[in-house]
């Protein structure tokens, strides 16, 4: 599947698995902002994209505050013009016995790998839903889990909704169908 046009960004995407991510996003087409806490990180990985000849934006921030991830989203959007994709690969670890470990390494461990993830989801969410449709995609909210979709349960028919409707016994789901079944879901 081809993206270009479309607009990705990835938490953690200075290294490893989030690095690997965006330059495969940007293979396909897709302008990438790479996010990482520190700013000439995230920028060798624009580098590295740019010298493909895709766009990218290296933005420096803590997802783990509420504040710097909506940065970067705002950040994204006004480079771009737009959102379509969000990798929320940023995690950190704090490995060691149970025993020893300090409150505040616990603390640190959610306030990255949830905190964040629900910073930068819920910063992204209303952009990318008032963003351009993908034509071969229905969503869904509410309704079962169990891929039976109704058509009282779809959100605007074909590509992005343009109003939501009720329905369905479990609400809190948003589904992407890829053709019949399957697909990604956020829940």
């Amino acid at each position: 599947m081809g993206l270009e046009g479309k607009v990705a960004v990835v938490t953690g995407g200075s290294r490893g698995i989030g690095r690997a991510i965006a330059l495969t996003l940007s293979a396909q087409g897709a302008k990438v902002a790479i996010c990482a806490r520190s700013l000439a990180a995230a920028e060798k990985v624009v580098a590295d994209l740019e010298a493909t000849g895709t766009e990218g934006l290296a933005v420096a921030a803590d997802i783990a505050k509420e504040s710097e991830a909506d940065g970067l989203i705002q950040a994204s959007i006004k480079r771009f013009g737009r959102l379509d994709i969000l990798v929320n690969n940023a995690g950190i670890t704090k490995d060691g016995l149970l025993i020893r470990m300090k409150e505040a390494d616990w603390d640190a461990v959610l306030d990255v790998n949830l905190k964040g993830a629900f910073f930068t989801t819920r910063a992204a969410i209303r952009p990318m839903l008032k963003g351009a449709a993908w034509p071969h995609r229905q969503y869904q909210l509410g309704g079962r889990h169990d891929g039976d979709s109704r058509p009282s349960q779809l959100l605007g028919g074909e590509g992005w909704p343009d109003r939501l409707h009720k329905g369905g016994r479990q609400g809190g789901c948003v589904e992407g169908h890829y053709g019949q079944r399957g697909g990604a879901r956020l829940h």
